[in-house]
Formats: structure tokens, C-alpha cells, sequence
């Protein structure tokens, strides 16, 4: 009974060691959010990227692993990008370029929104936001993370 106990105790702490490590990757690009991004804009000047998931979405697991593996991306969204991370799922309303966006019971708005009529929303998704709020670029799909590198390192003309 008692290596029973033992071992009951250590699954515990290595289950609660593996969400504390799960909830803090997943936190981790998301380093700000939109409440704080217009006053972070105003202080600092630099581009906007949200990164659109699911949480169904197979290519945004793989999307995300791909995120947390490569120190270079993370350290080129955190210094050089306001990085945010939407769950186009949630239900939670997201105000951006002083417009409100909910969840219409289907998908969120915002992913909607930037969605052009003749296409399909689609995950994961990429929106390049200049400082002003202009969208850059938006991709629909999964980014290798050397593509992903190079979006990050190249300029962006405005989409007109």
C-alpha cells in the first residue's frame, strides 16, 4: 500500500508540473493583450501580429509546437512585436483599432472581419498590422518555421 501512495503522490506533482509548463507555453507569446496595446503602440512603435488558432485545429497544435521550439522566433516576436495569440473559439470580446469584435456563437469575429467575402475562414491564420493599425499581410495556413522567419525579417508593403 504504501509504494502505491508513493507512486499515486509522484503522478500527482509530475501532472501538475506538466500543466503549470503547459499553461506557461501557452502564455508565452501571448505576452500582452489588447486591453494594453493601444497605450503599448503609443510608448513603442512596432508592427502587430495575431496569430488566430482553434482548438480543434491540427495545423495550429503544430503551428504552436513549432512556436515554442525555435528561440529565434520567440525572441524576434517578443523584441521586435506586439505578439498576440486569439483563440477564435473564445468568448471573450476583443476591442482592436477601436472596434469590438464578439464571438457570434460560431466563430469570432475578429477572424471573420479580415476574411475577404470570397474566401473561407480558415486556421491557423496571420495577420501583419502595421504600428497605425494598417493590415501588411494575412496568411491562412501553417508557416514552417523558416517561412514563418523570413515573414518576420522582410518588409511589408500595405494591402491595398
Amino acid at each position: 500500500m504504501g509504494k502505491f501512495n508513493f507512486l499515486k503522490k509522484r503522478i500527482t506533482i509530475i501532472g501538475c508540473i506538466m500543466i503549470m509548463l503547459l499553461n506557461f507555453s501557452s502564455v508565452m507569446f501571448a505576452q500582452i493583450n489588447f486591453k494594453s496595446l493601444d497605450s503599448l503602440v503609443t510608448k513603442e512603435s512596432k508592427p502587430i501580429i495575431i496569430y488566430i488558432h482553434t482548438d480543434n485545429c491540427a495545423y495550429c497544435s503544430i503551428q504552436e509546437k513549432q512556436l515554442l521550439k525555435n528561440n529565434e522566433l520567440k525572441k524576434i516576436l517578443s523584441e521586435n512585436y506586439y505578439f498576440l495569440n486569439v483563440n477564435a473559439d473564445s468568448k471573450e470580446p476583443i476591442t482592436f483599432n477601436h472596434r469590438l469584435f464578439k464571438n457570434n456563437n460560431r466563430i469570432h469575429e475578429l477572424a471573420e472581419y479580415y476574411t475577404p467575402a470570397n474566401e473561407t475562414v480558415s486556421f491557423p491564420c496571420w495577420l501583419f498590422f502595421a504600428p497605425d493599425y494598417e493590415l501588411i499581410f494575412k496568411y491562412n495556413g501553417l508557416l514552417k518555421s523558416d517561412e514563418l522567419l523570413f515573414l518576420l525579417q522582410s518588409t511589408f508593403t500595405p494591402v491595398h
